[in-house]
């Protein structure tokens, strides 16, 4: 029971630990490899997406015009 609204709280299958632990597995073992395969090619653009969206919208068209006609 929510403490505030005191309505009945709901627990997602993709809340569990059990999922999380699964995600964080698959990340580190198909997601991480990729992050070292691009830095090592200097292909790997970081985003900073904690600020606004506006901001982080520009960023990815700058980097998306820089890195044009690259392959």
């Amino acid at each position: 029971i929510c403490d505030i609204c005191h309505a009945a709280l709901i627990q997602r299958v993709d809340d569990k630990e059990e999922t999380i632990i699964q995600r964080l597995l698959s990340y580190h073992k198909q997601t991480e490899p990729l992050i070292e395969y691009y830095q090592q090619r200097n292909i790997l653009v970081n985003i900073d997406a904690t600020k606004r969206i506006d901001e982080i919208s520009s960023e990815i068209a700058s980097a998306i015009q820089e890195r044009g006609g690259q392959k």
